[in-house]
């Protein structure tokens, strides 16, 4: 094996890693229909169950995302943007 195909691989970053699975579940999530979902068996605090609980419209996308993350041991960082009006003079 060559050394050039070692430098590929190590140029790859965790960062890299990381937005790519955060990719990954936001793409699954946007192209299921999570309302037709079904589980044999939704566990307490499981993402089954916050995936049914949205069915309910008990749980919203952002928290289906942020179970799903979490249960693959993604670290988030909440981020908070406060807006003003944009019809300020």
């Amino acid at each position: 094996m060559k050394l050039s195909h070692f430098v590929v691989i190590s140029e790859i970053s965790l960062y890299d890693v990381i937005l790519c699975c955060c990719r990954a579940i936001f793409r699954w999530m946007t192209t299921k229909n999570l309302y037709t979902i079904m589980f044999d068996s939704e566990l307490p605090g499981s993402p089954e169950q916050v995936i049914g609980a949205f069915k309910d419209g008990k749980t919203t996308y952002a928290k289906i995302f942020e179970c799903l993350c979490v249960y693959v041991k993604l670290i988030l960082l909440r981020c908070e943007i406060f807006a003003s009006s944009c019809f300020c003079n």
